[in-house]
């Protein structure tokens, strides 16, 4: 039986925006870091480089649900 109270994931989301829907899962650091590399590699920057950016790209944000999971209270994406 499916719970029919999960929220469907949005398009994309800013930085704090993924902080909040994860926050009760891991911690701020884990997810920037996390969310940092994804947007580096993504976006072909120096590894090293510690990204300014506040919105998410679609794919990032996608990639960081298909490592980490939905957060709590969304749908899984129907494409995973």
């Amino acid at each position: 039986m499916e719970n029919t109270n999960l929220k469907p994931l949005p398009f994309s989301v800013k930085k704090g925006e993924l902080v909040e829907m994860y926050i009760d899962q891991m911690t701020e650091r884990f997810i920037l870091d996390n969310i940092n590399t994804i947007i580096v590699a993504t976006r072909n920057l120096p590894k090293n480089y510690r990204p300014r950016v506040s919105q998410l790209l679609h794919i990032e944000f996608m990639e960081f649900v298909a490592t980490y999971g939905a957060p709590k209270g969304y749908e899984k994406p129907k494409v995973f």
